[in-house]
């Protein structure tokens, strides 16, 4: 006992010297961080103090959010760095227990020495740790302050007023800078290189132009001939993409050689962008809207609507530009932007107003009437605005109202010309031939994916429309991608991707294996087609499975967690889904025990008909009438059910037939049993049969019972044998019955000596 407590008393005074070791040199660590929080500090509070100035500007907000971001992911970072610390030594402490009473013995001096170490430890660490987290708080509510101040900002400049536009002194003052802008614009051409590039730019851009045009345009002339109504937009759209490809590339051919020719400078690199997308935009504006005016999709005053808004969204865009270039007075600016929010408010007002008062057929608008409404109200804020001097807001209504409908635009078309081909792999890798009815599932997942892309495409460009800096943009769409923390879970538009990635590449491998089953393998195998059918199906329900499981994971949601969740549903879905889970069930048994198969006649409490499709809910029965009844598979299972064809095809037939009481009932045996006999439908085993079933009022009544292959057949082969009954019977003389009475009368007063000829 005594060589144990020594042994213990040893462990402790190591393990003494190492915490000692570590406290000293996370001592210095600690010094460090306490240097580090304190520069921390001062950064933010001076950031603090330059925020609290009202003259501050846009500019230096932008450059005081980007060093508060910067701290606080710093911050952030030393957080997470000290808590593990500060864990650490809290267990230290709680492993040696809590302090002896005053009554109890005294610990040994160095578990004392210890325990004091890590308590002064512990202290200091908590302290960093509180002193990390109070400034990361504080740098989030400061960038929260500059959030307000920037929106406040954007909305002063936005709502200040300027001179009116009725004002004299406005245009007199703006009339020596136009005229200066005028001539800076008249000396670049001056010089001779850029003169002779931009004959050569614009002659190359127009040959490529008019090549992609009219190659395009010859195809798209052959194809709408033939197409439906409902394939237009698609046609329209897949014949934009070889003009736009060739202007994009002519655009960057031409700037190449811009800068080739040391054209293009720090200074005017932008002004020269500009113009460039400004130009591939004017042109793909005017082939757009015609080859939409060819489609009649639109009509002709449309068209030119929106080429003049898109050749007066470039004016105004170039010369704000190159203003920002040379540097002209806020007056040209003022009026710049009301001759042209002026004028385009009143092309879009006398337009809608043409429209809304003219007949009630908008269809080749491409629009709807009611937004047509819309469009004269914007056109008559944008002038009342100019009225009050509100030039900003005029101007920013202008740019929002082109770039969202030129973006909307830009989006219908991508998604038309893409969603055709997601059709054709589906089609190309489905177990099924491709239908009305058909379900389409890779189709719908892409077509869903694609939405969902080109949705989140939008955002940061509708935010950049609304007034949003792009720098601002940049860093959500960073923060969004690689992810934000809930829980134990990382949430990310990157995660989301490859989710979505495995689950249509899992499906998509479904689908081929499906198709080489059900093409290549399976009809080697002579099985019936029924149950190639179950196999192929009961397969994509599987992958379908194990996709959805997988791309959750990828996502990175935990598996385990979802057990739980779903054991927890388990009994809400067993009260509130209980008709959808026994379906479910129903179906399964239906795929592996196969008691019903496709093809099958049932007669059912629903109906009676062939069964054309069994999924895991429901049983598609098409019945005679070429009608289809959806019975649930819980009903199939649960209740009894005729299945004529669920063994094998061979079925009995009973035909009756009633012959006239002067018959011989020997020689109308003899003849239906000859007759059943020759018939080449009538299986020999087992054998035929005619009884002499019953003496009616009117008959005797036999009975033909015989099998046939084809139970199928039952309706065609009973009319043919019908057909041969009445020729036999013909040909022996055998009189088929018809309902006879016989009249008794026994006392007729007034008719006495009718009958007897008197």
């Amino acid at each position: 006992m005594k060589l144990l407590r020594c042994f213990s008393y040893l462990c402790l005074v190591v393990f003494s010297v190492h915490s000692s070791a570590v406290a000293a040199q996370e001592l210095i660590n600690q010094e460090a961080t306490k240097l580090w929080l304190k520069e921390k500090q001062e950064t933010i509070e001076l950031i603090s103090q330059q925020l609290a100035d009202n003259t501050i500007d846009k500019a230096r907000l932008l450059e005081l959010r980007q060093t508060l971001r910067s701290a606080r992911t710093e911050l952030q970072y030393k957080v997470d760095v000290i808590k593990p610390v500060n864990n650490s030594v809290q267990a230290d402490l709680a492993d040696l227990g809590a302090a002896p009473d005053e009554d109890a013995p005294p610990e040994p001096d160095n578990i004392q020495k210890l325990r004091a170490e890590l308590t002064n430890e512990s202290l200091i660490i908590e302290g960093l740790l509180t002193q990390a987290e109070a400034l990361t708080s504080k740098s989030s509510r400061l960038l929260e302050k500059i959030t307000s101040l920037r929106r406040t900002l954007f909305l002063d400049g936005l709502f200040e007023r300027q001179m009116a536009v009725f004002n004299t002194t406005l245009w007199k003052t703006a009339e020596e800078p136009f005229y200066a802008q005028f001539s800076n614009y008249k000396g670049i051409f001056y010089d001779k290189t850029l003169r002779s590039l931009s004959v050569i730019s614009g002659c190359i851009l127009l040959v490529v132009f008019l090549f992609a045009t009219l190659v395009s345009k010859k195809r798209l002339t052959i194809k709408l001939q033939n197409a439906g109504r409902e394939h237009v937009f698609r046609l329209v759209s897949a014949s934009l993409v070889l003009p736009f490809l060739a202007i994009g590339l002519g655009l960057l051919f031409i700037y190449q050689l811009f800068i080739s020719q040391g054209i293009v400078t720090e200074a005017n690199h932008l002004l020269i962008q500009k113009v460039l997308m400004l130009t591939g935009f004017l042109f793909a504006v005017y082939l757009m809207t015609g080859r939409f005016l060819k489609a009649a999709l639109i009509r002709s005053h449309l068209r030119y609507l929106i080429c003049v808004v898109a050749l007066l969204f470039a004016v105004d865009t170039l010369l704000l530009e190159s203003g920002k270039i040379i540097g002209v007075l806020i007056e040209l600016a003022v009026v710049q932007s009301y001759i042209v929010s002026l004028t385009f408010a009143f092309i879009l007002g006398l337009f809608s107003l043409f429209v809304l008062i003219g007949p009630k057929e908008t269809k080749d608008y491409f629009f709807p009437r009611k937004i047509f409404v819309v469009f004269l109200m914007i056109s008559l804020s944008i002038i009342i605005f100019n009225v009050f001097g509100y030039a900003a807001l005029s101007r920013y209504i202008f740019e929002g109202f082109v770039l969202i409908f030129s973006l909307l635009a830009s989006i219908l078309v991508i998604r038309a010309v893409i969603r055709p081909y997601f059709y054709r792999l589906d089609k190309r890798f489905s177990q099924d031939n491709i239908g009305e009815d058909s379900e389409q599932v890779i189709y719908f997942w892409l077509c869903l994916s694609l939405d969902l892309i080109l949705f989140f495409i939008c955002l940061p460009f509708v935010a950049g429309i609304f007034g949003t800096e792009w720098q601002y943009i940049q860093e959500t769409i960073k923060q969004a991608f690689f992810g934000f923390k809930v829980g134990n879970m990382t949430i990310s538009i990157s995660n989301i991707g490859v989710g979505l990635l495995v689950f249509l590449t899992l499906l998509f491998i479904t689908r081929v294996i499906q198709r080489i089953l059900d093409q290549k393998i399976l009809p080697k195998t002579n099985m019936d087609t029924s149950v190639r059918q179950s196999i192929t199906q009961v397969l994509g329900y599987v992958g379908l499975i194990i996709a959805l499981m997988a791309s959750i994971s990828a996502v990175g949601f935990d598996l385990t967690n979802l057990a739980l969740i779903a054991g927890a549903l388990s009994v809400g879905i067993g009260f509130g889904l209980q008709s959808i889970v026994s379906n479910f069930v129903s179906g399964l048994i239906l795929l592996f025990e196969r008691p019903i198969k496709v093809g099958d006649w049932l007669i059912t409490n629903s109906g009676e008909g062939i069964v054309k499709k069994i999924s895991v809910r429901a049983t598609v029965v098409e019945t005679f009438d070429r009608t289809s009844i959806i019975v649930p598979n819980a009903e199939l299972i649960s209740s009894s059910v005729k299945n004529w064809t669920h063994a094998d095809r061979v079925g009995r037939v009973i035909v009756n037939v009633g012959v006239s009481y002067s018959s011989d009932p020997q020689q109308v045996r003899d003849l239906l049993m000859d007759m059943i006999t020759e018939n080449k439908d009538v299986l020999k085993t087992p054998k035929p049969t005619v009884l002499f079933k019953d003496f009616a009022d009117s008959a005797l009544i036999f009975e033909i019972r015989f099998f046939i292959s084809n139970i199928q057949e039952i309706f065609s082969i009973s009319s043919q044998v019908r057909f041969d009954i009445w020729e036999v019977f013909k040909e022996a003389g055998v009189e088929i019955s018809f309902p006879q009475r016989d009249l008794h009368i026994r006392t007729a007063p007034g008719l006495e000596g009718v009958f007897d000829g008197k």
